[in-house]
């Protein structure tokens, strides 16, 4: 589901997390610059909350995360990802995407 705009994504977002609830809610999200780093943590964090175990997954097309960032911030978010479970993967092209 597109993160835009904001209000159609939460209502979209809050129905994903219902049926998680009782189906799994693996995530997906394409780009990790900062703003795709941190929907990625939220979606686990909101996940998690709602006692649901699922795999939250980064897609970075470039050699690495964060890459408009300085050194040591990329460092201290790549960290925290790894700490929150949420997997990245680098150097990967998207060929379709889907519902």
């Amino acid at each position: 589901m597109p993160a835009k705009p904001l209000g159609a994504f939460a209502e979209r977002w809050e129905a994903h997390v219902a049926k998680a609830e009782t189906d799994g809610g693996d995530v997906l999200i394409i780009g990790a610059g900062v703003a795709g780093v941190e929907l990625a943590l939220a979606a686990k964090h909101r996940l998690q909350a709602s006692g649901v175990v699922a795999r939250v997954t980064l897609l970075e097309t470039g050699d690495a995360p964060l890459r408009d960032i300085g050194a040591g911030a990329r460092a201290a978010l790549t960290a925290q990802l790894k700490e929150q479970g949420v997997s990245l993967r680098a150097g990967a092209q998207v060929a379709e995407v889907t519902p």
